[in-house]
């Protein structure tokens, strides 16, 4: 049987830049058998995924088909339209709602440190939390009442 040293003509250049590696030193270059590197390996590798790549793009190509018109060669700007402004005015309301979301989510953080040590608390921090969610309760309450959630 013909090991895979024999069966490479160029098996000097190849045992120079190490592409095989023996599987068992002790042995002579006819009795041992030849196993690839990892760079070798990692190489097959790409170049199979770049195939495999090419091959998709391509059928993608022959199926897909071209289907040119005015509206798709004109240039994409984030979903806005050619003749509209890239910079449209933002209503207050939604500015008022995030700066109210980011008030009661970081209240909501003290909060859950605070659910976190609660049996370990004494009376004094149990009850200042408590004050904390009435306070809390309140502004929501008022923010509700001045329209301040509600979405124009």
């Amino acid at each position: 049987m013909m090991t895979l040293c024999a069966a490479v003509p160029c098996r000097a250049w190849i045992l120079e830049r190490g592409l095989f590696v023996f599987s068992d030193k002790n042995r002579t270059l006819g009795e041992s058998a030849m196993m690839a590197s990892p760079a070798l390996i990692v190489g097959i590798f790409a170049a199979a995924v770049l195939l495999v790549l090419m091959i998709i793009l391509w059928i993608s190509g022959l199926l897909g088909g071209q289907h040119p018109n005015r509206n798709k060669n004109i240039p994409f700007e984030s979903g806005l339209g050619a003749n509209t402004s890239t910079h449209p005015r933002t209503p207050v309301a939604f500015y008022l709602l995030a700066v109210s979301f980011l008030v009661f989510e970081l209240e909501a953080a003290f909060l859950f440190a605070w659910a976190v040590a609660f049996h370990a608390l004494g009376w004094g921090p149990v009850v200042a939390g408590l004050a904390f969610m009435v306070i809390l309760g309140l502004g929501l309450f008022y923010e509700w009442r001045m329209g301040g959630l509600q979405w124009h």
